[in-house]
């Protein structure tokens, strides 16, 4: 469709300047001032109506690698000074983080469901759009969650993202990681992405106080049974030991 197709090539145009230093991003500053409320304003949009189609989830995970693009190397304009600015950016990620996904189902079902079979179910666009939700996550936590370790022109956002923004995306990385606890589907991608944002948020204080009291739960129904060996681990084991070590 031309809105897909409008926002490929916009993903294109700013994935140029991805890693431009400040001073060479006038023309990424230029187009972020443009598109960034449009794109708000269509997530927002999709997120409130509620839209479970395939669709909804390409363009919102399109959107979302847009942002990642265009904070990769610096925050927006603006930002440093408001970091209000990015609110609704997390509001967004926090939405699509937290939103439950249907079950997997038969083959044209209606509504439709989560595919059956693994790889499928990792490759389809809901969970790809929760995985670049999460990146984004687990990026910024580890970038601004320590002010002291911060740019100098991003010490007054990342005190606030500490006390405002991070503790509101704990909530959906927490609920990201029960998944599997409670038998339902989680990606690996995203149970990766959920532990790498909980690594980040035990160093630090505010957090970690959020943190212990779910210290059992993180430990011995989510790290421990991800370290246990399983029979799919026996196999590629003894089928394809090269393929286990790699791995």
């Amino acid at each position: 469709p031309p809105v897909q197709d409008a926002r490929r090539a916009l993903r294109k145009v700013v994935k140029r300047f991805e890693f431009k230093p400040r001073d060479a991003r006038g023309p990424l500053d230029d187009i972020i001032a443009q598109v960034f409320p449009l794109l708000q304003q269509l997530v927002t949009q999709l997120l409130a109506n509620n839209v479970g189609t395939l669709e909804a989830a390409e363009i919102m995970k399109l959107s979302l690698k847009v942002f990642w693009s265009c904070t990769q190397f610096c925050l927006p304009p603006g930002a440093c000074e408001n970091p209000a600015v990015l609110r609704p950016w997390f509001e967004m990620l926090h939405a699509v983080l937290a939103k439950p996904l249907p079950e997997a189902s038969a083959e044209n079902a209606h509504p439709p469901g989560q595919p059956t079979e693994p790889d499928a179910r990792a490759a389809w666009p809901w969970w790809k759009l929760k995985k670049w939700a999460a990146q984004i996550c687990s990026r910024f936590l580890l970038r601004y969650g320590n002010p002291k370790y911060a740019d100098a022109e991003a010490k007054h956002f990342a005190r606030d993202f500490r006390t405002h923004i991070a503790p509101l995306l704990l909530g959906p990385m927490m609920d990201s990681l029960a998944l599997r606890a409670r038998g339902a589907f989680c990606s690996d991608r995203v149970t990766h992405l959920a532990l790498m944002y909980v690594t980040s948020a035990i160093e630090l204080g505010p957090l970690y106080k959020l943190l212990a009291p779910h210290l059992d739960f993180l430990l011995f129904e989510v790290v421990f049974p991800l370290m246990c060996i399983t029979p799919a681990d026996i196999e590629r084991f003894e089928t394809a030991p090269h393929e286990f070590v790699r791995l």
